[in-house]
């Protein structure tokens, strides 16, 4: 197993600026929760930038191969996202609200470090 670095960058959209940062705080939560359930989730953070509309989100993880670093993380990162309640291309919103923030991959969205 190595230890990969995997750099995900998102635009969000669909409701305001405040309701993009506070919704920053649930994906925060929702990725503790992972942590405590993934032992291959060393560490994650998440920076939130919501007047641009921008998501990024680093996560270390221990993996076999880089392509199977690429896709935990996507794992992980888009289950948070709908554990907060927000939409992603794959996936609706979760939580029955009239208005979810949209996530979608920025340009160059993925980077990963080994």
């Amino acid at each position: 197993m190595r230890t990969y670095t995997v750099h995900v960058d998102l635009n969000v959209a669909g409701v305001s600026a405040d309701d993009i940062a506070a919704h920053g705080g649930l994906v925060m939560e929702a990725l503790a929760d992972l942590d405590e359930a993934n032992p291959e989730l060393q560490d994650w953070t998440v920076s939130m930038d919501a007047a641009q509309g921008r998501c990024e989100i680093d996560l270390t993880v221990t993996a076999a191969h880089h392509a199977d670093a690429v896709a935990l993380a996507h794992s992980l990162v888009r289950t948070a996202i709908h554990a907060a309640g927000g939409a992603t291309p794959e996936g609706a919103a979760t939580g029955g609200a009239a208005q979810a923030p949209r996530y979608d991959d920025a340009e160059n969205a993925m980077k990963v470090f080994a």
